[in-house]
């Protein structure tokens, strides 16, 4: 089962060095075992992937923020979730790093 990250948790993901460490227990975004990680995403977990977009795509140069990088972006975090990975924090910073090269 999904369960979202709070409102809280999500300003909390950003890179901004003053703001505090996300606590553990916000930043597992599943409560579900590590192998049905690859099945079908559920809606509520698709909105939680886009927050984490919303907030990488706020960190990157504006002129970098075209559909295609943010499509770019996008497939980054699905991959990495699709893949394991439940760290929001993880998911936002592997996205900015591939934001920050304008894709064509």
């Amino acid at each position: 089962m999904v369960r979202p990250l709070t409102e809280g948790a999500i300003a909390e993901t950003t890179l901004m060095p003053s703001r505090p460490e996300m606590p553990e227990e916000e930043k597992c975004m599943v409560d579900r075992p590590q192998e049905t990680l690859n099945e079908k995403f559920d809606p509520d977990y698709v909105a939680t992937l886009r927050k984490i977009l919303d907030i990488a795509v706020e960190q990157i140069a504006l002129e970098n923020r075209t559909p295609a990088t943010k499509a770019k972006m996008a497939q980054t975090i699905v991959s990495r979730a699709a893949g394991g990975v439940t760290d929001a924090n993880d998911l936002v910073s592997s996205a900015v790093r591939v934001g920050e090269t304008r894709a064509a």
